[in-house]
């Protein structure tokens, strides 16, 4: 079985499908932290007539710390779905088959997705479909997974409760590589 990852990029590169296509499963990787700066997932890169044309998802990032990947909300208040239809369809106006997937690019993005994640799905789940890409999706946040170390934290809690015994902070370079946290999944 081949298990492969990636971040959910904003309308992704062919290589993104490339790698899910020679994967059985494909894993998106949604509970990780979005980038501060500039990032694929969300913004992309078109070609145009005058070369590049960047396409961003505005979110909200002010006061809101580090985010993981599935609570960033888009921002409405800027009028930016107009921006990228008119964007798109003057790339693209001249593209053989612009008119079979315009509607659903259109209706994709009058949804009004509260979450980038959401917008951004979207879009791969559709050009899965469109390129006949079998490959099981499955969005890390909903996996079932268990970190063995996590197991051993109740017997810390245990400890604590008894007031005869002495606590310390644990220097985390004292402790082999042999240590660290794994991903064990409990079975589907």
């Amino acid at each position: 079985m081949i298990v492969s990852t990636n971040q959910p990029y904003f309308m992704p590169f062919p290589g993104f499908f490339y790698k899910a296509h020679l994967s059985d499963v494909f894993v998106i990787l949604d509970t990780v932290q979005f980038p501060r700066g500039s990032s694929w997932v969300s913004r992309n890169r078109f070609k145009n007539d005058q070369g590049v044309l960047w396409l961003c998802v505005p979110v909200w990032r002010k006061g809101l710390g580090l985010q993981r990947i599935h609570e960033v909300k888009i921002c409405h208040e800027v009028h930016w779905v107009a921006k990228h239809l008119a964007s798109l369809k003057t790339a693209y106006a001249r593209a053989p088959y612009l008119a079979d997937h315009l509607p659903f690019v259109e209706n994709t993005y009058q949804a009004r997705f509260e979450t980038l994640l959401e917008l951004n799905m979207a879009f791969i789940r559709y050009l899965f479909r469109q390129l006949g890409i079998q490959t099981e999706i499955k969005l890390l946040s909903q996996a079932p997974v268990v970190s063995l170390l996590n197991l051993f934290q109740k017997i810390q809690v245990f400890l604590q409760l008894f007031p005869g015994w002495k606590s310390c902070s644990v220097n985390p370079l004292q402790h082999l590589v042999l240590f660290i946290t794994a991903p064990v999944c409990t079975g589907h």
